[in-house]
């Protein structure tokens, strides 16, 4: 089967800023069709042939598509790229938050006491891990871009300080971003047994007085930084010795 990375964008706003980014790299694509799954395919040096789409929000869009490409084709990784809320009152929109670690916070079959909230059954760890040799270089890149690497929280609800109370969050360790996709798309690369990686332009703070008109008015510029990040990774951009 070809293998190829793929590469989620869970609203068309942030494929659209992806497109945009790699264009000006000088990344050239083609649009690609995977079944139903529609997007751009596009190559870079040694890394291989990458396929973007979107992958539209929550864990069961997430779900379907990858299990209908995986159908298709050997995915190599998988990437999250998009926007996130901010849990910690230090990362203010337009800050890039790349996943060190991701879980759920909606999952809970804590009954009996064998698992952890957050933890899905079956699990072994709290915790999906991604890409190690990709979030080493993080610290590297070559940007004027504000990077922090952390814990984020992935549910199926649009995050506000209602749902993400303190009580709830002292369940997870220090974590800075919610989303609604990287703890599906985590889970299916460890089943997949692939790698994943994560990186979330913050779009808003889930603490504020006004979160989701603060998601509108940031929305696309933080979408184009996650995609700026995710650019100058894939395309060893990253400071010499």
């Amino acid at each position: 089967m070809e293998e190829i990375s793929a590469v989620l964008c869970p609203m068309q706003e942030e494929y659209n800023e992806l497109v945009g980014e790699l264009a000006k790299a000088g990344i050239e694509g083609k649009e690609a069709s995977y079944g139903p799954l529609k997007g751009l395919d596009f190559s870079v040096g040694s890394k291989g042939k990458f396929f973007a789409f979107v992958a539209r929000i929550g864990k069961a869009n997430i779900g379907f598509d990858l299990g209908v490409l995986s159908s298709l084709v050997s995915i190599k990784e998988i990437y999250v790229i998009g926007v996130a809320g901010s849990l910690s009152p230090d990362i203010v929109p337009l800050s890039i938050v790349v996943a060190d670690k991701v879980c759920y916070y909606d999952v809970d079959v804590t009954e009996g006491g064998k698992y952890k909230l957050g933890q899905m059954a079956g699990e072994e760890d709290l915790y999906f891990y991604p890409d190690q040799e990709l979030l080493k270089k993080v610290d590297d890149v070559n940007t004027t871009l504000t990077v922090y690497k952390g814990t984020i929280l992935s549910g199926d609800s649009f995050a506000t300080k209602k749902n993400m109370n303190e009580e709830m969050l002292k369940n997870f360790e220090s974590p800075l971003a919610v989303d609604m996709e990287s703890g599906a798309a985590a889970q299916i690369a460890h089943r997949l047994k692939v790698p994943f990686f994560v990186i979330r332009g913050i779009s808003d703070q889930v603490n504020g007085e006004s979160n989701g008109a603060e998601f509108s008015e940031f929305l696309n510029a933080s979408a184009r930084r996650a995609a700026t990040m995710f650019v100058h990774l894939v395309t060893d951009d990253v400071l010499k010795d």
